[in-house]
């Protein structure tokens, strides 16, 4: 138990330090670009903090697993959206989502997050279901990037500028910390997970996915001290969206229809925070206190529901 607790401290201080290095690279290169950071942490840092989500599913897909990836994904949609934003408005006395996205992207955004969960109302992922979750995730993608036309603004960069590369560099060294902060993470909490003889679904939903989302968790609190939530809203979107994206190409390689044993009762509870989600930021672009209290309702009862109605939970079981 001591040397587990002592590589949570190391992993914690990794992505303390990675996380630092990556927004404040990310805000310096978004004044380069004349792109606001919340763009450039969408499409960069977004892919880079779901590493640890995407080795986390190779790794089920070759151990013959794809239970562990199926439910980190919707877990980690879930505590995205559901834990860490309403923690934002929570601690901040409200959080402002009015940056780069309209109304109408935002609520692509949130459709695209929860169609894994509604997928999966059915106990499985078919190879349609995989279509229909890369088909969304590219559509999405393509109209950000057309509305925002970042790829021509990456096109134009002057890559003889110095600080341009001192910042690309430290946006690496920051993510090499955090892919190998999460990788500790991940270890350990399934080590934890087997201990408590728990179920490879359940342990993904509700322990390995607060792992692999420790780096979005930790960003979000780097960019709070740094007062600039447009680069942590900037990573959740991109980051939950993309798992949309990973559930897809994983069920392709996988082949075959992969089974989601969780509780139907704890998806619904994902879909009605998403839809409660878009209603409270559909006139003011917000989230208050209150109503992230309110988010995080969804959430305890998200959990709650997993673990009193889901088949997989194990934890008294010989």
């Amino acid at each position: 138990m001591q040397e587990n607790i002592a590589w949570f401290l190391l992993a914690f201080i990794f992505l303390w330090i990675g996380s630092g290095l990556a927004v404040r690279a990310i805000t310096s290169i978004s004044h380069h670009l004349r792109m606001s950071s919340f763009i450039l942490s969408f499409f960069v840092l977004g892919f880079f903090t779901s590493i640890s989500e995407i080795t986390v599913g190779i790794t089920a897909v070759i151990n013959n697993q794809p239970e562990i990836y199926v439910g980190n994904m919707i877990g980690g949609s879930t505590i995205l959206f559901l834990l860490v934003i309403p923690l934002l408005a929570v601690v901040g006395n409200g959080v402002s989502l009015n940056h780069s996205f309209n109304f109408k992207d935002l609520v692509s955004s949130v459709i695209v997050v929860g169609l894994p969960a509604a997928l999966t109302l059915d106990n499985q992922i078919s190879m349609i279901d995989a279509v229909l979750c890369v088909s969304a995730w590219s559509y999405f993608v393509f109209t950000i990037e057309k509305e925002s036309g970042s790829l021509d603004k990456i096109v134009h960069i002057n890559m003889r500028q110095s600080s341009l590369v001192t910042n690309s560099l430290h946006i690496l060294a920051g993510l090499f910390l955090v892919f190998a902060a999460s990788n500790i993470l991940v270890q350990h909490t399934a080590k934890l997970g087997e201990a408590l003889r728990i179920s490879p679904y359940i342990i993904s939903v509700l322990i390995i996915s607060i792992g692999t989302n420790i780096p979005e968790i930790s960003i979000a609190v780097r960019s709070i001290l740094l007062k600039n939530k447009g680069v942590a809203f900037g990573n959740y979107v991109g980051s939950a969206t993309l798992n949309t994206l990973e559930m897809g190409v994983l069920s392709f390689l996988t082949k075959t229809p992969v089974t989601a044993n969780g509780s139907n009762f704890s998806i619904l509870m994902f879909i009605l925070g998403l839809l409660f989600f878009i209603h409270f930021v559909k006139s003011r672009s917000t989230i208050s206190r209150k109503e992230g209290l309110m988010l995080l309702s969804f959430y305890l009862f998200f959990v709650i529901c997993e673990v009193f109605t889901g088949p997989g939970w194990n934890l008294f079981g010989q």
